[in-house]
């Protein structure tokens, strides 16, 4: 289902009303970074059992949250969830209290009906927040929940005017599981909304590849029949080349789930993108300029490339080593861990498609890299790759689509 809000968006999204009706309390979401445009101030209304009243009206992302904090709005009373999409600070609750739950001592005798509804909150809230912590491990940054000390609720239910009333130590744990159910949808939300923009991406590139594949079977049908000089039917001539054709009309067509196109790109948000910006610029062009001053680049991309024979066999990647080659009659650049398969991998597509054989030449034989050059790259490349790293293996699906 598509959302009223952004069209890019696949998980239904609807605005909630600024008042929230009788008996709820508001959670108010601010994005605290660029990356989470949708995050400006947005409105969930919550009813005091902790069930959503709309379950739509939690925001979905295009880039992921991953750091959470809390804040309480004294002049509106709103419990407000800042949520970033990057790990880089220490996750804060604004919320006054002391992290854990410690016990009642049993020589102050019974627990007090008052004291026990808040201690039930607050377990409500620690049993939500290690659920969050075990299902997202290290991905998603949560705040320590603050909750009061015992000695401060045996007081304030025996009228210790100094301390707030219960009834301020129950909003507290309350306020913090609303918040973290928010936080908690928000992810999931906008996790799934990413699938969906993956799958769809998908199956966009393998509508591509399934059209051009028709297109290409269509023609060498017609240039076979050309050449043979058959008389065909006006039907087979003017053959409809549409999208619901049955596929036993085309068996000799890979399966489109297999083709390289639909698997080798996908839909990226801007958080990936500015990483992708900093790989390059930060780690790939630095190591490649090195490259460059100790002689082991050839590229094309220099003072008269013209004068040069970039195919001389000194140049040639049709060996077992791994490189960075230039293909020509493509213009395509790659890499390959085995120069001389990938010269068989070549030849094979280029035949496919009615092409001559491939000319490549060696932009960067990666086995024949200078001592120094390997001496100030490899510590380069472990500290800036340091920076890219997950946190860990992960271990659940969705640990695995927050890595991405």
């Amino acid at each position: 289902k598509r959302g009223r809000v952004d069209r890019r968006r696949y998980v239904t999204f609807y605005p909630a009303p600024s008042a929230p009706p009788p008996g709820a309390r508001t959670v108010r979401v601010v994005g605290t970074d660029k990356h989470l445009p949708e995050l400006k101030g947005v409105l969930v209304h919550l009813w005091k059992s902790g069930e959503f009243v709309d379950a739509n009206t939690v925001p979905v992302c295009l880039s992921l949250p991953r750091q959470f904090s809390f804040v309480h709005d004294p002049k509106t009373g709103e419990a407000v969830l800042l949520a970033s999409s990057k790990l880089d600070r220490p996750s804060v609750n604004r919320y006054i209290g002391h992290p854990g739950i410690r016990p009642w001592e049993q020589d102050r005798g019974e627990l007090p009906l008052g004291v026990t509804r808040v201690l039930d909150a607050m377990e409500g809230a620690h049993l939500l927040w290690e659920s969050m912590s075990s299902r997202y491990g290290s991905r998603i940054g949560l705040p320590a929940l603050s909750f009061p000390d015992m000695n401060d609720l045996f007081q304030a239910e025996y009228g210790d005017e100094d301390l707030p009333p219960l009834r301020s130590y129950h909003d507290q744990a309350t306020d913090q599981h609303r918040l973290l159910l928010v936080a908690r949808d928000l992810v999931e939300r906008s996790v799934a909304n990413y699938i969906e923009a993956q799958i769809e991406h998908c199956s966009s590139e393998q509508l591509k590849a399934r059209r051009a594949r028709k297109e290409a079977l269509k023609n060498a049908r017609d240039e076979s029949l050309k050449n043979a000089r058959d008389e065909v039917s006006d039907d087979e001539t003017d053959e409809e080349d549409s999208d619901a054709e049955p596929d036993e009309n085309h068996r000799d067509i890979l399966p489109v789930i297999l083709d390289f196109a639909s698997v080798s790109s996908r839909h990226t948000n801007s958080v990936q993108d500015e990483v992708v910006e900093d790989w390059c610029d930060n780690h790939a062009a630095p190591l490649f300029d090195e490259a460059r001053k100790e002689g082991c680049v050839a590229t094309h991309v220099c003072y008269r490339p013209e004068d040069l024979n970039f195919y001389h066999k000194n140049n040639s990647v049709d060996n077992q080593n791994p490189h960075v080659y230039h293909e020509g009659l493509r213009g395509k650049g790659g890499s390959a861990g085995n120069g001389k398969n990938r010269i068989k991998g070549l030849a094979v597509d280029h035949e496919e498609r009615g092409l001559s054989s491939p000319e490549l030449y060696s932009v960067i034989d990666l086995a024949n890299l200078t001592e120094r050059l390997q001496e100030k790259a490899a510590p380069f490349h472990l500290e800036q790759s340091e920076r890219f790293m997950c946190p860990g293996a992960p271990e659940t699906m969705i640990q695995t689509t927050i890595d991405a």
